[in-house]
């Protein structure tokens, strides 16, 4: 198929959806902890932001009385993930940047992963901005962050790893790589380039699958990072909390215990 007339990147993203496991996706333990954590630092919110639109934080128990606002720029993925609109809940299509809803500020804002798919540091502050207004006066910015390790591995040994089968899945896989050909610096890295060193690597879907037992279906998600030149970025800790420092204070840091969880920190902030 011709590169052009592919759906946008997050319309394909939305049609491999439960193809993309942990830790691309929040797990369990990630969600226990979310509606945890918000119990305890921002009690019995009456409203709540969720930046994207991930079912598994949708359908968490938020409290009773709490309207949460789910936020999607990409219609695909309103579409094909968001479970539905309740009483309680609704999804729109909208960019977070300019966002203007009746029910902002927010008690509690939630997101993840959402700094990688902003540019740093130029989206990262234009976020910060948007955050500010976003959230009350003493509520709570609730983050997973995606965050590159403090020493940048090497894609052979990223690869090596795998064929060694000491990697568990291939969304592990999938996002160590990305982070190996990112490195140690802020500049991000194209999709088109993770899916051309998958290439190059492995040798393809079929010989990945064949050498680690992974299912073939799940490596095959890769494919819809093909010819994409849109661009994720890791960042650390520091990184973003930095850019939130004029209006957010850190209360509270979290790594979950699964595989690769100490790149996947919960970042906890109240608005001040």
């Amino acid at each position: 198929m011709a590169a052009e007339s592919r759906p946008p990147h997050w319309d394909a993203y939305a049609a491999r959806w439960q193809l993309i496991g942990p830790p691309l996706r929040p797990c369990a333990t990630d969600i226990e902890y979310l509606a945890d954590s918000v119990a305890r630092l921002r009690p019995q919110p009456q409203s709540a932001l969720l930046l994207g639109v991930t079912p598994e934080i949708a359908e968490m128990p938020w409290g009773a009385g709490c309207q949460l606002v789910a936020v999607d720029k990409s219609e695909g993925m309103v579409r094909g993930v968001w479970p539905g609109d309740t009483p309680n809940r609704r999804a729109l299509v909208a960019d977070w940047l300019s966002l203007e809803v009746p029910e902002a500020p927010f008690d509690v804002v939630v997101g993840d992963g959402v700094f990688s798919i902003l540019p740093f540091p130029e989206g990262y502050a234009q976020f910060a901005g948007a955050l500010r207004a976003l959230v009350k006066p003493g509520g709570l910015l609730s983050v997973r962050l995606f965050c590159r390790p403090e020493t940048s591995e090497s894609v052979d040994q990223v690869v090596e790893a795998a064929l060694a089968g000491a990697i568990g899945n291939f969304n592990i896989f999938k996002w160590r790589l990305a982070m190996a050909l990112q490195g140690d610096a802020t500049r991000g890295v194209c999709l088109a380039d993770i899916y051309r060193t998958f290439m190059q690597r492995t040798g393809g879907v079929a010989a990945l699958a064949s050498r680690t037992g992974w299912p073939a279906a799940i490596i095959g998600s890769i494919e819809g990072y093909r010819d994409i030149e849109e661009r994720y970025s890791y960042s650390t800790e520091h990184e973003v909390a930095d850019c939130l420092a004029d209006r957010f204070e850190l209360v509270e840091t979290w790594r979950p215990s699964y595989e690769l969880g100490e790149r996947c920190p919960h970042l906890s902030f109240r608005r001040i």
